[in-house]
């Protein structure tokens, strides 16, 4: 460990996501995305109280959509069927 630097308490993504006032799958999103600075201890993922506070203090990102994007680039919603043209 380095020299002068305090890691603090460390929180199960349980607790910290209660503290949070989050769901556990929306840290375990951020973590995938890195957007979450994360300790591992063997195969527990713990959360130092620092980075609480500091989510506290500025939040999140915004996930957005999990969605692949459509052959045009975008993300969007389902595009409406087109009726096939009959005889009118």
């Amino acid at each position: 460990m380095e020299e002068g630097r305090t890691v603090g308490r460390l929180y199960s993504l349980d607790d910290a996501a209660r503290q949070l006032g989050i769901s556990v799958w929306t840290l375990r999103s951020h973590q995938k995305r890195g957007s979450l600075r994360v300790t591992r201890v063997g195969r527990r993922v713990l959360v130092s109280v620092m980075e609480i506070q500091r989510i506290e203090m500025g939040g999140l990102p915004t996930l957005g959509h999990s969605r692949k994007p459509d052959s045009d680039g975008t993300i969007g919603l389902p595009r409406e069927k087109t009726e096939a043209a009959g005889p009118s």
